[in-house]
């Protein structure tokens, strides 16, 4: 890869960090040999922690052959981005890490060729999981003509938090519109010049599981304060919060972010709403790569006496419940926008008591116990 190894180091030559010492090929298409109307094509290169990819054309597009590239006619006429992503007019390729890696991206090389009325406006984007597309640089103008195409700028990727550590639960799609054609009949392709005409530039490293050194819980002002502390957490994408009222069964209360630094780390999260004078906390630890870790399980003792406030997804109830006999309860269910959806009364509250929701479409909400010793509430996600 001269041409574009070549820009890569002048990149890295005005100032881009050192960590792309460790950067190189993830993935590389040289269209050499290839007729140009190929419905889509794998890369010549591809790096081994990568599933396998290929590039291919949106609807919009049709195949036209020239020899030693990937080009299409039918781009969009107007001068308008927005009616290239209505047409479908696009070029795309997907990556992914396989296994237990996780990806990086720093840059983007491409060498662009087109005729005197194929499109002149670009726009690269980007989605993970194709949620949504995100632009990529700005809007590149070209009009060149030169029969074996012209290299183009490298893009910076490297600040692109969302293509920075993705894991093998996700995909990175990535497609490239053209739009402002003089002619439907017009013409634009990637490749023509010799070396790699198309080419990503990153990292890949194994996921190496985050080891959990202390994890505890204490009481501060009258709350539940959990700590713990970890090594190799750069591999950690999140520490999801698990609570329990007998050591058994657990729910997610809440997550913290990992820092994703290397060394020792410490977390701290306080728990506003324990609801029995004992408590039973986890850790879920989840990595970038999707795999699951548990921390050891720990107990809490505290004074505050609060029902007993869980949603059981089996049998699709709210399960409410003291240890002292209570009076009357108000229990209210609230979408999370605020609408008042359904109100119950428990004339007495003594034990387990168990409100169906059934009637409630699936979706989150918020519950509310109202008595005369206080509110409490509890997030809940209803499913099939």
């Amino acid at each position: 890869m001269k041409r574009l190894f070549l820009s890569f180091i002048l990149v890295f030559g005005i100032g881009a960090s050192s960590s792309f010492s460790q950067d190189a090929i993830q993935v590389a298409w040289d269209f050499s040999g290839a007729l140009g109307s190929e419905t889509s094509l794998t890369p010549t290169t591809i790096d081994p922690d990568l599933n396998p990819a290929t590039i291919a054309r949106g609807a919009g597009l049709s195949a036209s052959t020239l020899s030693n590239s990937f080009n299409s006619t039918g781009w969009t006429t107007s001068n308008s981005l927005g009616d290239a992503i209505a047409a479908n007019d696009f070029l795309a390729f997907t990556l992914q890490p396989n296994g237990s890696f996780i990806l990086s991206l720093s840059l983007l090389e491409a060498v662009f060729r087109r005729s005197g009325t194929g499109p002149d406006k670009f726009q690269w984007q980007y989605s993970i999981d194709e949620s949504a597309f995100y632009n990529l640089g700005t809007e590149i103008s070209f009009t060149g003509t030169a029969t074996n195409g012209v290299a183009q700028s490298p893009i910076d990727l490297s600040i692109i938090t969302a293509l920075q550590n993705v894991s093998g639960a996700h995909f990175i799609r990535i497609r490239l519109y053209g739009y402002n054609a003089a002619s439907a009949g017009g013409s634009f392709a990637i490749g023509r010049l010799t070396g790699n005409d198309l080419a990503l530039i990153g990292s890949s490293n194994a996921v190496t599981p985050a080891k959990l050194l202390s994890f505890s819980a204490q009481p501060i002002n009258g709350l539940a304060q959990l700590r713990w502390t970890a090594v190799n957490v750069e591999d950690v994408d999140f520490y999801e919060i698990n609570q329990s009222d007998d050591g058994v069964r657990f729910m997610p209360i809440a997550k913290v972010k990992g820092y994703n630094h290397s060394g020792t780390q410490s977390y701290e999260f306080i728990d506003k709403e324990y609801r029995s004078e004992r408590i039973f906390y986890r850790l879920s630890i989840m990595d970038y790569n999707g795999s699951v870790t548990y921390s050891p399980v720990i107990s809490f003792a505290g004074a505050k006496r609060v029902p007993v406030l869980f949603y059981n997804p089996n049998a699709k109830t709210i399960v409410v419940s003291w240890k002292e006999t209570q009076q009357a309860a108000i229990v209210h269910f609230v979408a999370l926008n605020g609408q008042a959806l359904l109100q119950r009364t428990l004339e007495l509250i003594t034990g387990k008591n168990e409100l169906s929701v059934t009637s409630l479409p699936n979706g989150n909400y918020v519950v509310v116990v109202v008595t005369a010793a206080g509110k409490y509430s509890l997030h809940f996600r209803k499913t099939q």
